[in-house]
């Protein structure tokens, strides 16, 4: 079975998992221990994780204005598109960059409309969709599936090397602080990070779909 066939495949297993995994969310230990009493699922394990961490909400705000970093590099490889068309030389991988966000961004919508869980706090006096943690599902995302562009563009190792270990290491603050700043339930960080493997092997489907010739170490069509 060629290799894009089975990240396709994987993928697919990880949304379904996911779907399950949104079901138990919503119907598992459900109590009314949410914020102004709204239900919210594996309550028990909710509940003594976010009293455990606290509520830090300097760290939430400061996620937020990081935040700005994922917005740009998303910007950066929407530029690169816009280039390559211009230049005439359509580029599959970005492309496919370009749609991946697009499936992004209906994901979020849909769970903006879908309301699973509410925060567990009020942000600005208001109650705000949870679930999945669309910061931790965004930075995972477009972090990881950026170093696998940055392999494609990027000529020098150790350019790519370095930007591996940033891009990943900042990944990974994004999704403990998030995880610990009590703006979210457990479960919600939980189902942003399935939620974006699945966005990420679909990803890599799209990248070992595209028959690449390696010349001078760059790839070429």
């Amino acid at each position: 079975m060629k290799k894009n066939k089975i990240y396709y495949i994987i993928s697919g297993c990880i949304f379904a998992f996911f779907v399950i995994y949104t079901i138990m969310v919503s119907a598992v230990g459900v109590k009314p221990l949410g914020v102004n009493g709204t239900n919210i699922g594996f309550a028990d394990i909710n509940i003594n994780f976010h009293n455990m961490t606290g509520l830090h909400l300097d760290m939430y705000d400061l996620t937020d204005k990081l935040s700005i970093i994922i917005y740009a590099l998303m910007g950066m490889f929407a530029a690169v598109w816009v280039i390559k068309l211009f230049m005439k030389k359509f580029d599959k991988t970005i492309f496919m960059l370009g749609i991946l966000y697009i499936l992004l961004f209906i994901f979020y919508f849909i769970f903006q409309k879908i309301i699973i869980n509410y925060r567990p706090v009020l942000i600005d006096g208001a109650m705000e969709a949870s679930y999945p943690s669309s910061t931790t599902m965004l930075a995972t995302t477009v972090l990881i599936t950026a170093i696998m562009a940055f392999f494609y563009l990027i000529k020098s190792k150790i350019v790519r090397t370095v930007l591996t270990v940033a891009l990943i290491a900042f990944a990974a603050y994004m999704v403990i602080v998030r995880m610990t700043c009590g703006v979210h339930w457990l479960t919600d960080i939980i189902g942003g990070l399935i939620a974006s493997a699945g966005f990420i092997f679909l990803y890599a489907g799209f990248c070992t779909s595209v028959n690449k010739t390696k010349r001078n170490g760059r790839y070429y069509r």
